[in-house]
């Protein structure tokens, strides 16, 4: 081997070691940051997704500046079947209106930032032992996170470390959200059973196979013991494929695989009650026609998908076109259960379906033929256990909205569908002239400082609300850093401005009240939230004999039947003769 040979084969180790490791913090550390903040149901109003993206910016970077300096770009076959999936969004928003601006856009790049991260891992040429040495760090990681959720159900108002108590006893974890954080553990339990099966477990040492039966038994427990549907049924399904598929190897390993079984025994029987709740949840489907609030959404979002079914009713448009047409569902079925308020129709396609129509609709099933292909070439053993492993969040996502309420999920299922496409790939030589090398790689580094400052600012934004909500000692100017945020201005503007319209009410400044009548009326609009129309149930209160309030408080009243607050104050609007 010459001397140029050898420099070349020792910086591609390098790369790998620095990808690996990167991907590595992404996965498996990252996710454990937290602070205090308002709440949220998703996006970055959860602390842990800012690192997500902070990191994956690298990762995209850092794979830009490889292709610049090596001219090779590695993609896997098929990669159009990938690609069609954030066209088919665009091009759905061209079709249809954009009820929502900043939604509409954050959701582009939320999209198209996953997609570049997968392209990017491609790039690295990471070696199997580097990927296993990723899947053990997530055997760890959900070690830890079933620790974490054991420590909410036992003491649940007791703070640990810097992580946030339950307050109620249910295992939460670091996600905020039950099923978020069961399929997150029953993803790191399937990964678990295939790892035991790698040629690498054979010498592993006691303490290694003690992580796995502490994951296996803390994870079993946590699912049970939270009563997830989801969950269960992933453990259920995808140990069941990693068996079928990786039988010969697995029964090498007969101890473990008895200490699996003992230790998950345990954990059931320990976590018995929760049998019970899903139980009671499974027994509820079956009582009557639309005895479930799942049920009964997944048919009102059916009949919206129906009314605009080539474009859909365009982004951000959910909120406004469902409850109207959640009223009118419960006319026809009054006896229906459904819940109060509802911001998305518990399933990832429904939700696609409602707003982008099949325009979208067409890119995810392009995008599953794509993952289907590639499953089916990596042959019997490697595509079912692959397949297992990405099925505990693809299962999630047809009864809730995973990849919207964490990044983590999105960037774990995008990188077990890698471990798929990596075995069928093209390498393609490209050519790039001084100045386009030059430019990309300025490109390179400004997307990630511009993506690092972003979302640290994002950081300091949800700090700033938080402190104005809850914090009585701090002083103004308030919210200066969320307002110049684009994600959070809207937040910071609908805080504030509800502050003040409280205050106006109490002070009885007539002039303030209407300057928030005006206000909630743009907002509605886009936005037409139940708290922002109990806060007109009161204007129109306050003001007697306001049409605008009286008319705002009637549309609101229709939109959400269920709301005493509402319907009183169409009553209140009649005494005073306002129709």
């Amino acid at each position: 081997m010459d001397h140029s040979a050898a420099i070349s084969k020792m910086t591609n180790k390098q790369n790998q070691t620095a990808a690996a490791l990167t991907i590595f913090l992404l996965l498996v550390i990252a996710p454990f940051y937290t602070q205090e903040n308002a709440g949220g149901t998703g996006g970055l109003g959860l602390p842990y997704n800012i690192p997500q993206w902070i990191i994956s910016s690298w990762i995209i970077s850092y794979a830009l500046l490889l292709i610049v300096r090596s001219k090779t770009l590695i993609m896997p076959n098929g990669y159009y079947f990938f690609a069609a999936f954030p066209v088919a969004v665009m091009l759905s928003s061209i079709l249809a209106d954009i009820i929502d601006p900043i939604t509409w856009l954050f959701r582009q790049f939320y999209i198209l930032g996953g997609f570049l991260f997968l392209f990017s891992l491609f790039q690295f040429r990471l070696k199997q032992r580097s990927i296993e040495t990723i899947l053990f760090g997530l055997v760890l990681a959900i070690v830890l996170h079933s620790t974490i959720g054991l420590q909410q159900i036992i003491f649940p108002k007791e703070q640990w470390a810097w992580f946030l108590p339950s307050g109620d006893g249910v295992p939460r974890g670091m996600f905020e959200q039950i099923n978020v954080q069961a399929s997150y553990l029953a993803t790191g339990m399937i990964i678990s059973f295939y790892l035991i099966s790698r040629p690498f477990f054979r010498s592993a040492s006691l303490l290694t196979k003690t992580i796995f039966i502490l994951s296996f038994g803390l994870s079993t427990y946590i699912i049970i013991f939270s009563g997830s549907r989801v969950g269960l049924l992933s453990i259920a399904f995808g140990l069941s494929l990693v068996f079928i598929s990786r039988r010969k190897q697995l029964l090498t390993q007969k101890t473990m695989l008895v200490s699996l079984i003992i230790v998950s025994i345990c954990a059931s029987f320990l976590a018995q009650e929760g049998f019970d709740h899903t139980l009671d949840k499974t027994i509820r489907v079956t009582e009557g026609e639309y005895s479930t609030a799942r049920l009964s959404m997944y048919s009102i979002g059916l009949d919206l998908a129906r009314q605009e079914p080539l474009h859909g009713h365009g982004i951000g448009s959910f909120l406004r076109v469902w409850n109207l047409q959640a009223t009118t569902f419960l006319e026809q079925h009054p006896s229906a259960t459904l819940p109060r308020y509802a911001t998305h129709p518990h399933n990832e396609l429904l939700f696609w379906l409602i707003e982008g129509g099949m325009a979208v609709l067409s890119g995810i099933l392009l995008l599953m033929l794509g993952i289907f292909i590639a499953l089916i070439k990596c042959g019997f053993q490697r595509g079912v256990s692959y397949a297992a492993m990405a099925l505990p969040i693809a299962l999630h996502t047809q009864v809730e909205l995973p990849f919207y309420t964490s990044a983590v999920h999105w960037f774990l299922w995008l990188f077990l569908i890698y471990m798929a496409l990596r075995h069928n790939q093209k390498t393609t030589q490209i050519r790039i002239s001084e100045s386009a090398r030059k430019l990309l790689q300025f490109f390179a580094l400004f997307f990630a400082i511009t993506v690092t400052y972003f979302m640290v600012h994002c950081a300091r934004s949800q700090s700033d609300i938080f402190n104005y909500l809850y914090n009585k000692q701090v002083k103004p100017p308030y919210l200066q850093i969320a307002y110049d945020n684009l994600y959070f201005r809207p937040l910071a503007d609908k805080v504030a401005t509800r502050s003040l319209f409280f205050s106006s009410l109490k002070n009885n400044n007539k002039e303030k009240v209407l300057h928030y009548l005006l206000w909630a009326e743009d907002y509605v609009k886009s936005a037409p939230e139940p708290e922002i129309y109990s806060d007109l149930a009161k204007t129109a209160t306050y003001l007697k004999t306001d049409k605008k309030a009286c008319e705002l408080v009637k549309e609101g009243a229709q939109m959400y039947p269920r709301y005493e607050e509402l319907q009183e104050a169409v009553a209140r609007c009649a005494v005073n003769g306002v129709n």
